[in-house]
């Protein structure tokens, strides 16, 4: 289970689901609406990054699974 976030400055952070979900939500209102993922969508690559079996991620290495959860899903402009 994830708990600990390596940020581009080389700190650490504890895991949060919330602001991962928020920063998804936030590059979803930016596409137009038939490129957007639903909420369910959005929760279910939260829950898959949460439960990812490594004790920490570089932040880099969470947006890169964001970007191919979505693609995946077929949600790319």
């Amino acid at each position: 289970m994830l708990k600990e976030v390596v940020k581009r400055d080389g700190s650490t952070q504890e895991f949060s689901a919330t602001k991962i979900k928020r920063a998804i939500q936030k590059a979803n209102n930016e596409v137009s609406a038939l490129e957007q993922a639903t909420p369910a969508e959005i929760d279910s690559i939260v829950d898959y990054i949460a439960s990812v079996s490594m004790s920490s991620l570089h932040i880099e290495a969470i947006q890169n699974l964001v970007e191919n959860s979505l693609m995946d899903l077929k949600h790319f402009e």
